[in-house]
């Protein structure tokens, strides 16, 4: 990774810097696309998930799944989540 940075940082053209963005931005929307084809997978209308947010990890209960987003109930407050930020709950 330290390699790829000082590489990164030896740029010397706008032109080079936006190939190297653009193939950046194309890598991250592979990885959020096969995030959200796995939650599909793996989460249904009803289950309880964890949504992974920036004000820490919350329990949710899943009402409706959409193509990228999924409609959930926390503390029964209704909101819209991506689906790659929402994992499945282990039932004890």
């Amino acid at each position: 990774m330290q390699e790829l940075l000082a590489l990164i940082n030896e740029i010397d053209n706008m032109k080079d810097l936006k190939i190297v963005i653009e193939k950046v931005k194309s890598k991250q929307k592979g990885w959020r696309h096969l995030a959200t084809e796995q939650a599909k997978l793996s989460i249904n209308v009803g289950d309880t998930v964890l949504c992974i947010g920036s004000g820490g990890d919350q329990e949710a209960v899943v009402k409706d799944i959409r193509r990228t987003k999924a409609t959930i109930l926390i503390e029964g407050r209704r909101y819209t989540a991506p689906l790659s930020i929402l994992k499945p709950m282990e039932v004890a």
